[in-house]
């Protein structure tokens, strides 16, 4: 069955009727010609929006009446968009959609009423709700893995509290792929760091302190690829720490 939450959070479930089949995805590819060369090169691509259909029916061969407050109700939740789809309701696995359009077809007495809705996603990929992975650091080089379990590599964000001791020249690193981030600086008891990989914004005990970082975490970033992940961590002087990884698994 297929589980719809709208943007105030409240949750539906749509009858066995309802399927969710279909979603194509594409990519816009950039390229640029070359002077007296065959083909072009290539300059980077990205996914493109995606719309896809939800159909079925809603039955009630005794009671047209309630049949239109049931279809009602439906219509008056789906007003709150964005909506998250769940195209089962036992995986943690949604896509966010906007309805785009929609269309009944009612049966001459009413007893029935097909349904159509056609969405827009505007964020064109699948998402989990939400995944922790934590280590408690007590040494100057500890070793981890996290796992992506969507297809596509995702930014996390990262944060490390500082429980005693001095920390120097905390580094976290990705063995995977080489994304390094370098913390200068000494670290404390009751010292909190938060790294969002995303907004590239790193945060120490609530203040704006881009200027602890180093830079190649500025240019590329710090990613999870798809599948597993070996991470590293290391420093000087001492370790006495958490260290906790916050991320949506992503699926194209």
């Amino acid at each position: 069955m297929i589980k719809l939450v709208n943007s105030k959070g409240e949750e539906m479930l749509l009858n066995p009727t309802f399927s969710f089949d279909e979603i194509e995805s594409s990519k816009s590819i950039k390229s640029q010609e070359i002077a007296n060369s065959d083909g072009e090169e290539y300059q980077g691509s990205k996914y493109n929006s995606r719309s896809f259909e939800i159909k079925g029916a809603m039955i009630n061969t005794t009671n047209s009446e309630q049949l239109r407050k049931d279809v009602d109700e439906l219509y008056g939740f789906l007003q709150y968009d964005p909506i998250k789809i769940y195209r089962n309701k036992d995986i943690d696995k949604y896509i966010l959609g906007y309805i785009n359009s929609d269309s009944k077809n009612w049966h001459p007495l009413d007893k029935w009423v097909k349904l159509e809705f056609e969405f827009l996603a505007v964020d064109p990929f699948f998402y989990s709700s939400g995944e922790t992975r934590g280590e408690a650091v007590n040494n100057i080089l500890h070793s981890f893995q996290v796992v992506n379990d969507g297809n596509i590599e995702i930014y996390p964000s990262i944060s490390l509290t500082f429980n005693s001791g001095t920390t120097t020249d905390p580094v976290v690193e990705n063995l995977e792929n080489g994304n390094i981030i370098i913390l200068n600086g000494d670290f404390r008891a009751g010292d909190e760091v938060i790294i969002d990989c995303e907004r590239l914004t790193v945060e120490k005990n609530g203040s704006n302190t881009l200027n602890i970082v180093n830079d190649n975490f500025l240019l590329d970033s710090f990613k999870l690829q798809s599948g597993r992940n070996d991470i590293e961590f290391r420093c000087e002087n001492s370790a006495d720490l958490s260290l906790i990884f916050s991320f949506k698994n992503k699926w194209i």
